[in-house]
């Protein structure tokens, strides 16, 4: 049997997510009777639905393995540090930027934050390792300890 059903209010495919999820959950309290909850965009709600975890796993995934690969590489315990810092802290600031200006979660500005979160770790690793490659150098560590301690007279 089929039923049809109509929805009014619903402007956005995420609205649309929770009124599918909704119905799921009522169709789950029914088990004997055999209803599906279907939709057009079924797919694009399901995929809408994961949206948040990706968000917070594939970053949570990168950092931990930040931590044993920022360690052995660099072997510097402080340049490390600074890594593991600066990479949670460009990520929530991106997410946050992105939230400010209004930016809502689709699948697109998730690829967004999920480039970021790529991004931000290679960056930050590559510009700590590089800083302290220039100080073990016989080159010009000096210039750059000047260029970072440089004070206006």
């Amino acid at each position: 049997m089929l039923y049809i059903g109509a929805y009014e209010g619903i402007k956005t495919m995420m609205d649309k997510a929770v009124l599918l999820s909704q119905c799921r959950q009522v169709v789950a309290k029914y088990p004997e009777f055999d209803v599906v909850p279907f939709d057009t965009e079924v797919g694009m709600v399901d995929v809408l639905l994961q949206i948040p975890y990706v968000t917070y796993i594939i970053p949570i995934l990168i950092f931990v393995g930040a931590i044993v690969v920022t360690t052995l590489v660099t072997g510097n315990l402080t340049v490390s540090l600074i890594v593991l810092i600066s990479y949670p802290l460009i990520y929530i600031e991106s997410y946050c930027i992105s939230s400010l200006v209004g930016m809502t979660l689709n699948p697109f500005s998730t690829a967004f934050l999920i480039f970021v979160a790529g991004i931000a770790l290679k960056y930050s690793t590559h510009l700590c390792y590089q800083f302290q490659q220039v100080r073990n150098m016989g080159g010009k560590p000096k210039l750059v300890e000047k260029d970072i301690t440089y004070t206006p007279d």
